[in-house]
């Protein structure tokens, strides 16, 4: 999938570890009282992704790392609800 988006495996680590500061950084308590500020952020970094080949591609990705255990936990169907609301309803133009 790295290749398909133009990353090589250490550009990719760093984009990783950038996400995981700012989401770090945006919010010390991940407790339920904190759900509004993570939603946010995560839209945020979400929006970040204007191609619309980029998101398919991501999106396609995301579920297949989401089903890759067979389980789907509460946070990723969060994040890829998200990112498939925010994300395809921007394709139809």
């Amino acid at each position: 999938m790295l290749a398909r988006l133009g990353i090589d495996a250490s550009g990719f680590d760093e984009e990783r570890q950038g996400f995981c500061f700012d989401l770090q950084r945006s919010s010390t308590l991940w407790s339920v009282n904190e759900a509004s500020t993570r939603s946010a952020l995560i839209d945020s970094l979400l929006t970040e992704i204007v191609s619309p080949s980029m998101r398919l591609q991501l999106l396609d990705g995301m579920l297949q790392i989401v089903g890759a255990d067979g389980h789907v936990s509460r946070a990723e169907a969060e994040l890829v609800r998200r990112a498939a609301a925010r994300w395809i309803r921007g394709l139809a133009h």
